[in-house]
């Protein structure tokens, strides 16, 4: 591939990467919440986590979770347990009010992600995984 045909293509998957990041940032805003919020929130109405635990799951730095989390706190919406097995560690959990913010957002976001993917068909969902996968393992085989 030339380098001008290989640079246009390069553009073009930045900026689908891009839209695709977007558009879970303009679902949660429109609901009153940041992107970074959303994960967050999806990631503790799944169950308990660590701090560690969500700046995993979402690739997001441990600041921004520790200031999310410092406001998820004064509104009620979590507590912070500390882990017997790591007092250094805490558990993260979505107090009563914070099942009330949480759990319909996370529930609407499945649903959404659900319809999404049952238009575009099985095969078209796994296709997209396996490429992906093979994209991720490609880069870090051919990184150094």
């Amino acid at each position: 591939m030339d380098d001008a045909v290989f640079l246009e293509k390069l553009r073009r998957y930045y900026a689908l990467w891009r839209e695709d990041n977007e558009i879970y940032g303009e679902w949660a805003q429109a609901r009153g919440f940041s992107y970074f919020e959303l994960m967050v929130l999806s990631s503790l109405a799944e169950g308990g986590r660590t701090q560690r635990d969500i700046c995993d799951q979402w690739s997001m730095s441990k600041q921004t979770v520790h200031s999310i989390l410092r406001q998820f706190q004064a509104r009620g919406w979590v507590t912070l347990e500390t882990r017997p097995e790591d007092r250094r560690s805490k558990t993260v959990r979505l107090t009563a009010a914070g099942e009330a913010a949480a759990l319909p957002l996370h529930r609407e976001i499945i649903d959404h992600e659900r319809r999404v993917w049952e238009a575009l068909g099985e095969d078209t969902v796994d296709t997209l995984m396996t490429i992906q996968a093979r994209y991720i393992r490609t880069f870090r085989e051919v990184q150094a």
